[in-house]
């Protein structure tokens, strides 16, 4: 059996038929958090110890995340208008900073893969629509993009 030691995550068991399997997961703060590990990823130590860093700095990467976010809807209003107009949800408000704020982060992906990254899903209302904002951050931790997904 392949298996690492990390002393955050403990013992990652990375013997899998599957071509990416969730190695670890735990919730943290109300968040589903997953540690995906693809065969074809490498799991250095310093990748794992940016991770485990990223969720002990969790609140303030969420803040960092919310701040893209009103970032991303200033430039492109879209998401905002698809839920109030299209999807009829005249509670939401309109107003950017307050929509930003209302988003739950709904999931947060740790890749170990060709490319490591984090993903961090926010949603406005999980019940009513399936709609993501994903701010994906780079192994580094810093924000690289932000993509509408459903």
């Amino acid at each position: 059996m392949k298996e690492i030691q990390h002393k955050y995550f403990g013992i990652l068991n990375l013997e899998t038929d599957d071509d990416v399997s969730v190695i670890w997961e735990k919730e943290i703060n109300g968040i589903e958090v997953l540690l995906w590990y693809s065969k074809n990823g490498e799991v250095p130590d310093v990748l794992l110890d940016s991770y485990a860093q990223f969720l002990v700095d969790l609140d303030k990467k969420i803040k960092e995340g919310r701040r893209a976010i009103i970032e991303y809807l200033n430039n492109d209003r879209h998401y905002i208008d698809f839920h109030i107009e299209e999807l009829e949800l005249d509670d939401l408000p309109s107003d950017i900073t307050d929509f930003a704020n209302q988003m739950s982060i709904t999931n947060l992906g740790l890749w170990i893969d060709n490319t490591p990254h984090i993903t961090m899903d926010f949603m406005i209302d999980p019940d009513l629509s399936d709609e993501i904002l994903c701010v994906k951050f780079d192994e580094g931790a810093k924000i690289i993009d932000i993509a509408w997904e459903s």
